[in-house]
């Protein structure tokens, strides 16, 4: 029987030869041993001990969450612009997040710091429906102590600036530090 040096645990043993390797007894157990788990997991649908985080639900990402990352994929022309202002703490120097998940919504800017939150509203929010649910939303918003600033596309398209403005008040408190926030 020859003596090889298994790739993985570097022991010189007698062993078998797969795949352009060299694998001694012990590693081709504990890869049996790991499929089979893999497997089992795979079957129960339980959730990887390497991947729990924020908003898994069984292992699998919550709705919000879920949707969170579908519209952060995909924003509307209006959002984008406004993106380019707020992010990277360009903005008074603020943290601001985007289509931020809190409880059963998704906020489309989320400034943690400030407690604020930005929405950016199209014409689909004119309906009664809609409506209903942005006055639920808001309240549930407004019982976690989280402020909301509503502005539809066609004010961040036309009056830009005005929109940049309210922000800019909203976070400051009334231009308490002063001076324009843009770098």
């Amino acid at each position: 029987m020859e003596r090889w040096r298994c790739s993985f645990s570097g022991a010189f043993v007698g062993g078998r030869q797969t795949r352009k390797t060299l694998v001694c007894l012990t590693c081709t157990v504990e890869w049996a041993r790991r499929r089979a788990a893999l497997r089992l997991r795979k079957r129960l649908l339980l959730p990887s001990p390497v991947r729990r985080g924020e908003g898994r639900v069984r292992g699998r990402l919550s709705h919000a969450m879920s949707r969170a990352r579908y519209l952060r994929k995909n924003p509307t022309p209006a959002e984008k612009k406004l993106w380019r202002y707020l992010r990277n703490r360009e903005f008074a120097d603020y943290k601001f997040r985007r289509q931020h998940p809190i409880g059963p919504y998704v906020l489309d800017f989320y400034c943690p710091t400030a407690c604020l939150a930005i929405e950016v509203d199209g014409s689909g929010h004119n309906f009664a429906t809609a409506q209903e649910h942005d006055s639920s939303r808001q309240t549930y918003l407004a019982e976690s102590g989280i402020r909301l600033l509503r502005f539809y596309n066609q004010e961040v398209y036309q009056e830009f600036d005005g929109v940049l403005q309210a922000v800019w008040f909203a976070l400051d408190g009334g231009g308490i530090k002063g001076g324009w926030p843009l770098k």
